[in-house]
Formats: structure tokens, C-alpha cells, sequence
């Protein structure tokens, strides 16, 4: 027997057997691990009584996307490739369930923007304000599970004006 208190009633032993089963609702992200004490009897007049204690440890399954950031971004015009951002995704999920990779899935004419597909840093190439002075990047964090969960933002870009000129924009 598992007393009804232990892990909040979410397992159940079977009388006879002695099998453990998952009884209520459990999410590894709650909680990982449940410790719990079974009493067993062996049913004579005089019962002789033991106990002993079983670790359940949850797995994971592929139940969370990754919490993604996006920031706005200012960048001046002419700048050499280089690093502009580094985004970043979280997801709580364990394993291959919680690798994130990044891609630019819309937005990115020319190719004026890549971004690294495991540290999520984004590069630019030099920008002229003059061709254009905002770029809206769709970004998207993917884990590498399955079934594959995907969130998306959008990334501001505004070019900032090295020599004065008006834009065309």
C-alpha cells in the first residue's frame, strides 16, 4: 500500500502484484522525482508488516516550446560583418527535447542577416540606411525532439544614419 498523503495520490500499487502505476497527472517539469514508501503484508491472521521505499523518476516528453526573446535592434550603416545580438531561447524540456536551434525564417532580403543555427548569435553585413532603413526578421527557435515544437518573434531592425542623408524609406 502507498499512503494516500505520499506523492500526492499520483501512484497507485496494485494489492496482489505489487506493480506501481501513475494514478494522477505528473509533468517532469514540476516535479522530476517522487520517493515513495510502500507498506506490504503478507495477509496471515498475525500480518507481518515491511516497508521499503522506491524511487520513480519521470521522463520527459517533448510538451514544451522554447521561450524565445526578441529584442529591438539598432545597428549603424556601414558597420563590418559582425556580431549584432545574441538570442536566446529557453526550454525546459531535457535532452534532445530541449535542444534549440535558430534560423531567420522571414525577412531577410539579400541575406544581409545569419544567424548561428546553436548559439542564436546574429550577424550582419554592412547596411546602408540609404537602400533601406528598418528590416523585420522573423525568428524562429526550434527544439529537436518529436513531435518538434517551434516559437517565433520578430527582430527589429532600424539602421542608424552614419552620414545624414535622408533615407528612402
Amino acid at each position: 500500500m502507498i499512503p494516500e498523503a505520499m506523492a500526492e495520490g499520483k501512484f497507485a500499487i496494485h494489492p496482489s502484484s505489487g506493480s506501481i502505476s501513475v494514478a494522477g497527472l505528473i509533468d517532469r517539469e514540476v516535479q522530476s522525482e517522487y520517493l515513495l514508501t510502500v507498506y506490504v503484508h503478507d495477509g496471515a491472521f498475525r500480518a507481518l508488516y515491511d516497508t521499503t521505499t522506491v524511487l520513480i523518476r519521470v521522463l520527459d516528453l517533448n510538451d514544451n516550446a522554447a521561450r524565445l526573446t526578441c529584442p529591438d535592434l539598432h545597428v549603424p550603416e556601414n558597420e563590418e560583418l559582425g556580431v549584432i545580438a545574441t538570442l536566446t531561447a529557453v526550454d525546459p524540456d531535457t535532452g534532445r527535447n530541449g535542444e534549440v536551434t535558430y534560423s531567420i525564417t522571414a525577412g531577410n532580403p539579400d541575406s544581409m542577416f545569419s544567424i548561428d543555427l546553436h548559439s542564436g548569435k546574429l550577424k550582419s553585413r554592412p547596411l546602408d540606411r540609404e537602400r533601406r532603413s528598418h528590416y523585420q526578421l522573423l525568428i524562429t527557435a526550434q527544439d529537436q525532439g518529436l513531435p518538434v515544437q517551434r516559437t517565433s518573434c520578430n527582430v527589429t531592425v532600424t539602421v542608424g544614419d552614419e552620414n545624414g542623408k535622408a533615407s528612402k524609406d
